[in-house]
């Protein structure tokens, strides 16, 4: 045997090598790729999320708390969509003074009360939570009195 030579020949060492690595990251997130493979409808319940606000966004007048405008083509939405999928509503305000404490404050009061009525409409009130970001997000349209829904 002092002159042979053993070796193991490379491809069977890559596979093992590979299959190895997989398994580490599959082990450190698997959780989460598990979470969100749980939710095959959550980029098509978007999109509908996206077009229904598209097509009928929920507004609000200058300084104003009740939403005006699709609130209820949106509870359809968010009714049909897969009993997985939680919602944000997120609140938004136009600049003015006041400053950001205010501008927060009456963001948040638009989307808790975006959640009441989507609520009142049949959602489930425990899909949906409720964040203002004052005027931290602007539109690119132009229409800060408005909210966002994104799924969670």
């Amino acid at each position: 045997m002092s002159g042979s030579r053993s070796w193991i020949p490379a491809v069977p060492i890559a596979v093992v090598v590979t299959g190895v690595l997989a398994f580490a990251a599959i082990s450190v997130q698997g959780p989460q790729l598990r979470a969100h493979l749980a939710q095959p409808g959550r980029a098509s319940a978007q999109a509908a999320i996206d077009r229904t606000l598209a097509a009928e966004p929920i507004t609000f007048a200058p300084n104003a708390t009740e939403p005006t405008g699709g609130v209820a083509p949106l509870a359809e939405v968010l009714r049909i969509a897969p009993t997985g999928l939680t919602f944000e509503v997120g609140g938004h305000t136009a600049a003015g003074p006041g400053g950001e404490e205010t501008a927060l404050a009456l963001s948040q009061t638009r989307a808790d009360a975006v959640v009441k009525a989507l609520a009142a409409a049949g959602v489930l009130a425990d899909r949906l939570t409720a964040k203002g970001y004052g005027d931290t997000r602007p539109s690119a349209t132009g229409d800060d009195r408005r909210v966002d829904v994104t799924v969670r």
